[in-house]
């Protein structure tokens, strides 16, 4: 198993099969850290990926793991970060949930 980059999304690779499911492309992946403000140390500290390892994965040097796609995306959504599919009028991107303050 292993992951390409195609259009700017992640897929994972099984045999004779490509699994999608709703991944996060490489331009999201960036554009959350950037939105949320984190640095390479922040993000390292909070997943277990190595600074090095997310250098790369930004760059496009390398194709990640999906469990470190995986590791990424659920730290941005608890963080409060929405990942939005690509439509037919847009590609895809990155939102801030609304947060409800209680009063």
């Amino acid at each position: 198993m292993f992951l390409s980059q195609s259009k700017n999304y992640l897929q994972v690779r099984r045999k004779n099969y490509i699994q999608t499911a709703m991944t996060i492309s490489l331009p999201q992946i960036r554009a959350a850290r950037a939105m949320l403000e984190l640095t390479l140390n922040d993000v390292t500290q909070r997943t277990g990926i190595s600074k090095g390892a997310l250098s790369a994965l930004e760059t496009g040097k390398t194709d990640p793991r999906h469990s470190t796609v995986e590791k990424l995306q659920r730290l941005f959504e608890e963080l409060g970060v929405e990942f939005l599919p690509a439509t037919a009028d847009a590609g895809p991107g990155i939102r801030m949930k609304k947060r409800i303050l209680k009063e």
